[in-house]
């Protein structure tokens, strides 16, 4: 978005000055900045949502070339060449593509992660379900254990005592 306002207001201005033509540059490499770092966390994305997802990945590769092809047609058009080659409503519509994009992917990442939450949830409720029966087993096996203890220590206790009721 800033990337779009930027070359809307140089080719609306007629052309660069040291100023936009620094923040120009500067922007497009945030842009490479932070396609890597878009990349590095689609990948551990698809890592956590598992192999399944052909049609994200599709999608993502496919916003990827996209991305590099608006920074190419600025890179070409505006940047490089002493006079800018590209209209403002070439500019302008190149510019929405990409945002368009960029929220379509966000969407689609959104619903993975939310997807992947949703299973982690719910395999973390059925074990925990699971460790709850597991404990109340031990509890019960060792109450009966307990209790069969006490009743043989009484039972033996009891005859001891009857059996010298009877020698005494």
């Amino acid at each position: 978005s800033r990337t779009q306002d930027l070359t809307a207001f140089i080719i609306d201005s007629g052309g660069f000055d040291a100023k936009t033509y620094t923040l120009l540059v500067a922007l497009a490499k945030r842009n490479d900045e932070l396609q890597l770092q878009w990349q590095k966390s689609n990948e551990q994305l698809l890592r956590v949502a598992g192999a399944n997802e052909e049609s994200f990945l599709s999608e993502y590769q496919s916003f990827q070339a996209s991305l590099d092809e608006y920074q190419q047609v600025l890179q070409e058009k505006v940047i490089d060449p002493d006079a800018i080659a590209l209209t403002l409503a070439q500019a302008n519509d190149l510019g929405r593509q990409q945002s368009q994009g960029v929220a379509a992917l966000l969407a689609k990442t959104s619903a993975l992660l939310n997807t992947s939450l949703e299973s982690h949830r719910s395999t973390s409720i059925w074990y925990l379900w699971f460790l709850a029966l597991v404990l109340l087993a031990v509890i019960f096996t060792t109450t009966y254990l307990f209790i069969a203890i006490y009743q043989s220590l009484t039972d033996n206790v009891r005859e001891i005592n009857l059996a010298s009721e009877r020698l005494g």
